[in-house]
């Protein structure tokens, strides 16, 4: 069986966007479930239940408009075994191209405020307990500070990258 392990280029540091956050639920603060060491893999039941869980979760602080899928996005092998978390962690990135593909789309439309909403949820992103739960700090500061910082200062390449291998967000 195939085994998927769990990898994640994200960061923890808020970004400086000023943002009115009284329109916005929050964000979830903790994992929204903690496995036993026992637990490190599961079939593919346990991980579209996981996925479910988090899209249900989050569902409310997604970008206007946008929904989670009714499945985990991408191909995946219903006979594979799944490292725990990798649900969660599927839906934490699909909620991350959701944000870019928002902020994408607030650019192109000149929307400066949405653009700035966008980017202040993708810094915020890298502090999602599962998030930080299923990566390395390093990565979470590279996260910011090839991603999200440059951005905000107006060099948006590597954002659109990354949003341009988004599906479904």
């Amino acid at each position: 069986m195939a085994k998927v392990a769990v990898g994640l280029v994200c960061a923890a540091v808020a970004t400086g966007c000023s943002v009115d956050r009284s329109i916005d639920p929050p964000l979830p603060t903790a994992q929204l479930s903690t496995p036993s060491p026992t637990e490190s893999f599961s079939g593919f039941d346990s991980f579209r239940s996981e996925y479910l869980q988090a899209a249900d979760t989050l569902s409310d602080t997604l970008p206007p408009g946008r929904v989670f899928t009714e499945e985990p996005p991408g191909t995946w092998d219903e006979t594979g075994s799944y490292e725990v978390g990798t649900g969660r962690v599927t839906a934490v990135l699909f909620w991350r191209c959701a944000w870019a593909t928002a902020y994408v789309d607030a650019t192109e439309g000149g929307d400066t405020v949405g653009a700035a909403r966008a980017l202040d949820k993708l810094g915020a992103w890298a502090t999602m307990p599962d998030v930080v739960a299923h990566s390395d700090e390093d990565a979470r500061t590279k996260w910011m500070e090839r991603v999200v910082g440059p951005a905000e200062s107006g060099e948006d390449s590597s954002l659109r990258l990354i949003e341009s291998d988004c599906s479904g967000g």
